[in-house]
């Protein structure tokens, strides 16, 4: 659809509508009494949500952030899927998959009777994307914009034989100074720690004192980024999910990557939702998997 007929079968009077950048990209905007938010349907990648209660940004969008034609935006809560990191096979496969730097379409939008915002996507499948992914199935994801921010990722499995997933909600999240901020909710959890490529186990809250990569594994309980300078915590809730992903790219590696911004890693954090390495998900024939999380801020 075109902005014109998005807007003429989605658009809320005043709290939802469809808008068209520069660049081509269409966005979606909300802004209800709960919270103001948009989103990229290219990707289906959340750029923003703040529910009016608080007074600082929740995601994390960089200044320097590219809005391209099929190039991944940085920040916001880009969609890895249908595989983690970079393929098992092929290198020259895209990091992270294909899902964030695809088009979205809309397949509804509406008020919740408690006035939360509810906007439902599926991922276009292409001829093109067949290279990537032989299989017959289809993504889909719901994303409900109120005092929370609850987004469930579905999977189906719509082909003759099985096939296996990695995925994750790659969430930046705004905090005040990586240096003074600590998550809790990972003591005595397994983690792969990329920076050193081993293994090692989390003993106490996480701090940060240097680039961070960790895929904490097995790791299905809630966790919570505590935000002293902002006065806050952000919770955050998952279901079906068996990883978390913690990273922050800290000085060296970020000056390299270009589109994080003057010290934009000062001021992010990568909690990330997922189900990643030995935790990937086998889905089969005829049966689905939804991977869900919400955030909250207190």
């Amino acid at each position: 659809m075109n902005i014109k007929d998005l807007n003429n079968h989605y658009a809320i009077d005043g709290k939802l509508a469809f808008k068209e950048k520069d660049d081509g990209l269409i966005i979606v905007n909300v802004s209800t009494d709960l919270a103001t938010a948009e989103l990229c349907l290219q990707g289906g990648h959340l750029l923003r949500w703040q529910p009016t209660h608080t007074k600082k940004p929740v995601i994390w969008l960089s200044d320097e952030a590219k809005f391209l034609q099929g190039k991944s935006i940085r920040g916001g809560i880009p969609v890895c899927w249908p595989w983690f990191g970079d393929h098992h096979e092929k290198n020259n496969f895209p990091a992270h998959g294909f899902a964030r730097t695809t088009p979205w379409e809309c397949l509804d939008a509406k008020m919740i009777d408690d006035g939360q915002i509810m906007v439902e996507l599926g991922l276009v499948m292409t001829d093109k994307l067949n290279q990537y992914w032989p299989y017959h199935s289809r993504l889909s994801m719901t994303i409900m914009m109120g005092k929370t921010l609850k987004i469930a990722l579905k999977t189906e499995n719509r082909d003759d034989k099985s096939f296996v997933i990695s995925e994750a909600l790659h969430t930046y999240f705004a905090v005040s100074e990586i240096k003074n901020i600590h998550i809790d909710g990972m003591d005595g959890c397994d983690f792969y720690n990329k920076v050193i490529d081993d293994n090692e186990t989390q003993l106490d809250d996480i701090r940060f004192t240097g680039e961070t990569d960790r895929v904490y594994q097995q790791h299905r309980v809630d966790c919570v980024i505590n935000d002293v300078d902002f006065n806050r915590q952000i919770k955050i809730k998952k279901s079906s999910s068996q990883s978390t992903v913690v990273w922050n790219p800290w000085n060296n590696k970020a000056e390299k990557m270009g589109d994080l911004g003057e010290q934009g890693w000062q001021k992010m954090v990568c909690v990330e939702s997922a189900n990643a390495m030995s935790d990937a998900i086998t889905i089969e024939p005829g049966e689905s998997h939804i991977m869900a999380v919400e955030y909250s801020v207190v």
